[in-house]
């Protein structure tokens, strides 16, 4: 007997596709799009065309937002909150509708509050979310420009069929103002401050990327798109400045470590490693399909034989010309903007690790132009292939959902 759910992956998948293609960046939002199965909110006889990118009626002359339209307010949502990266407390949405759009809130927040005027869809809206067992969306029959309690203040507000001017009625439940806005952007600020610091440190020492630390501190997404997108270039100052901190600060001593404790360094590498690749593999293998673990596994498997070839090439006369340094610069930042081994670990491997971190702690200008000129053209190119053609998308899909 065929599985029912199995009839809307592929529909699905094709939305998430669509949805990409459209501009929708923000994995959460696409994740939290994936999860909710929008068919279950439409009557039977329009299920098949539920996943296309249109409003379908819902009775009682409305209808359910289109997918795209969903998911914007959402990403908008999520992108210009004080509470970026972290849930919301509280959201208030007007217009529950179906409560389609309540479910995909409801990833995004301990509690939603949700109004909708028509009495007959706040009951089909409750038995929709009820079977989908989402229980930290609450929906009241009244209108939405009274909000739902005057007492209770909101992290953000999102209205379907919005009128063409923001109701000032609605602008008392928000939390927020210019002081938050203004808090906002300083906690970013500093958010890229500490993350600059850690992934300086992480890129000088052979082990994980300087991408993977800026996804720790959930700024990786924000940073590629600033560099591809040349935007909020702001944000990168505090970045670069940790980085340099932390690059300067700690060379020389790294730099001592592993000229006279070379042995119980790579070692100390090694077991980080190791580590962090068992972390990976554990942390995915109980929330990931068979397909996802045998790509993630295949993954592995190359990863582990380029990595062999690479070794391979250990011993290499440090001496290196111009050129290759401009060539081994472009690979090691490329290296640090996708998740996954540092560029320094690259260095490691083909052995001139000791010349650019004995270089960065002597400030040797000869060996550090041409190495940086290459990470130079790294930055400007590698950003923009990983934005738009989706690097960053099939790594968080499959490794770090």
């Amino acid at each position: 007997m065929n599985n029912p759910k199995a009839i809307y992956e592929r529909p699905l998948e094709e939305m998430i596709g669509k949805l990409l293609e459209m501009g929708i960046k923000d994995f959460s939002v696409l994740d939290a799009m994936r999860r909710v199965p929008r068919h279950i909110f439409i009557d039977e006889a329009l299920r098949s065309r539920a996943y296309e990118n249109m409003s379908l009626p819902i009775g009682y002359k409305q209808t359910i937002s289109q997918p795209y339209i969903v998911a914007k307010m959402t990403e908008l949502l999520v992108r210009n909150s004080a509470k970026q990266n972290e849930k919301f407390e509280k959201i208030l949405e007007i217009g529950s509708g179906c409560g389609y759009q309540s479910a995909v809130l409801s990833y995004f927040a301990d509690e939603v509050h949700s109004v909708e005027r028509i009495k007959q869809l706040v009951s089909k809206a409750r038995e929709n979310l009820s079977d989908l067992r989402i229980h930290n969306v609450l929906i009241k029959n009244r209108d939405g420009f009274e909000g739902w309690d005057e007492e209770i203040k909101y992290d953000g507000i999102l209205c379907a069929a919005a009128p063409p001017e923001i109701p000032k009625s609605l602008l008392a439940f928000l939390k927020v103002g210019c002081c938050a806005r203004w808090h906002f952007k300083m906690s970013i600020r500093l958010r890229f401050l500490l993350a600059g610091f850690c992934i300086g440190l992480a890129e000088l020492l052979p082990g994980i990327s300087g991408a993977t630390v800026a996804l720790m501190f959930g700024i990786y997404k924000k940073l590629i798109e600033c560099i591809s997108k040349l935007k909020d270039l702001d944000l990168l100052v505090p970045l670069l400045l940790g980085m340099a901190v932390s690059v300067f600060g700690f060379s020389k001593l790294i730099n001592f470590l592993f000229l006279n404790y070379t042995n119980l360094f790579e070692f100390f590498i090694g077991i980080l490693m190791i580590f962090y690749g068992a972390y990976l593999f554990l942390s995915n293998i109980q929330k990931s399909k068979r397909k996802e673990l045998f790509f993630f596994s295949l993954l592995f498997v190359i990863s582990v034989a380029i990595g062999v070839a690479i070794g391979n090439l250990s011993g290499l006369d440090a001496s290196v010309g111009t050129f290759p340094l401009v060539i081994y610069g472009f690979i090691a930042f490329s290296f640090l903007l996708i998740p996954g081994i540092s560029g320094s670990a690259f260095l490691l491997a083909i052995g001139i690790y000791p010349l650019i971190i004995g270089s960065v702690a002597d400030l040797n200008l000869l060996v550090l132009l041409p190495f940086t000129t290459g990470m130079l053209f790294s930055l400007i190119t590698m950003p923009k292939c990983i934005y738009f053609y989706k690097i960053d998308l099939i790594l968080w899909k499959f490794i770090f959902r």
